[in-house]
């Protein structure tokens, strides 16, 4: 039975870590596709300043930069781990269970089970969320095959 466990942890730990994985690839993806939009808004910015109908499209440069700014970072920076450290802080000193129990009406669990699972604090406060560090050998990241 305990070897049971271990191996359903490696595997959430590995689908975990398979996910992120995926969400990086997705954004360094998108970042081709907002270079592009930048670049077009750019273009037609210094074609209508060329032609004396003023910087009009060149107001949409600035979301477009941030936005890009933002993918940038989290594609290639280390927005990954400061979003991290964030949701560690969000689970270690918010511990309202309702703040993450499953919303009323879906299939998964209902939030009685919810409450029953991980107390009255939620799974920051339970013992699970605890022994999930362990299993992939003390924040050692786990190799997904």
């Amino acid at each position: 039975a305990e070897n049971m466990k271990a191996t359903q942890r490696e595997m959430a730990l590995k689908q975990r870590e398979l996910q992120l994985a995926m969400q990086i690839a997705r954004t360094r993806e998108m970042l081709g596709w907002l270079g592009a939009a930048w670049a077009a808004v750019a273009g037609v910015s210094a074609i209508s300043v060329s032609q004396g109908r003023g910087p009009g499209p060149a107001i949409a440069l600035l979301p477009l930069t941030l936005v890009w700014g933002y993918n940038y970072d989290m594609a290639y920076g280390n927005k990954l781990e400061r979003i991290t450290a964030e949701a560690e802080r969000i689970l270690e000193n918010e511990r309202r269970a309702l703040r993450f129990c499953p919303p009323d009406g879906q299939l998964l669990v209902s939030a009685a089970d919810y409450r029953s699972m991980f107390g009255p604090h939620g799974f920051a406060a339970s013992r699970l969320s605890r022994e999930l560090p362990r299993a992939a050998g003390e924040g050692q990241q786990l190799q997904v095959r």
